[in-house]
């Protein structure tokens, strides 16, 4: 067996093996192994059981072994499809935030020259000559005070006609 000096060095160490006399002429042999010492009270036979069930011991060990193995493997997969999950629809939010910005851009520039056109053509609108040709050529008369009726409303902006007006005549 390999042990380990105070240097940290690697030593090989013999198992050594001692007959203590108890009291009996037999012999029981006595193992020294790393500084432990054990005692064999068993025969060949009782050495194989021991064996056979160490062998158990350590087909259970290496079963659970790959059992966290695989455990642990599956959970790894599962986090790194999680992160390229995550990481895809990261980039499809940032391509969408891009995308409404320069939609927000397209929307400014698209108001403002809708404002220049509205305000052109407020400027081109020459009203003195729409009142012209509506008064001279078309023949509009402008309403005669006995003409107006005049309502109250009930604080709407604007009052629905049910039935004609009487002219209160």
């Amino acid at each position: 067996m390999a042990g380990h000096h105070a240097s940290g060095r690697s030593v090989k160490r013999r198992k050594s093996v001692r007959y203590p006399v108890d009291g009996t002429a037999a012999r029981v042999p006595v193992y020294q192994r790393d500084g432990e010492t054990r005692v064999s009270t068993g025969t060949r036979r009782t050495d194989r059981r021991r064996t056979a069930a160490r062998r158990k011991s350590r087909a259970r060990l290496n079963a659970s072994y790959l059992a966290a193995v695989s455990f642990l493997s599956l959970v790894s997969v599962f986090c790194v499809a999680l992160c390229i999950f995550y990481l895809q629809k990261k980039a499809v939010i940032t391509e969408q935030v891009e995308r409404n910005e320069k939609l927000a851009v397209t929307l400014t520039t698209m108001r403002s020259e809708n404002d220049a056109l509205e305000e052109d053509l407020e400027n081109r609108i020459d009203w003195n000559y729409v009142r012209d040709v509506a008064v001279n050529q078309l023949g509009m008369k402008y309403a005669d005070e006995d003409q107006i009726v005049w309502y109250n409303t009930d604080g709407s902006s604007f009052m629905t006609q049910y039935q004609d007006i009487s002219s209160g005549e």
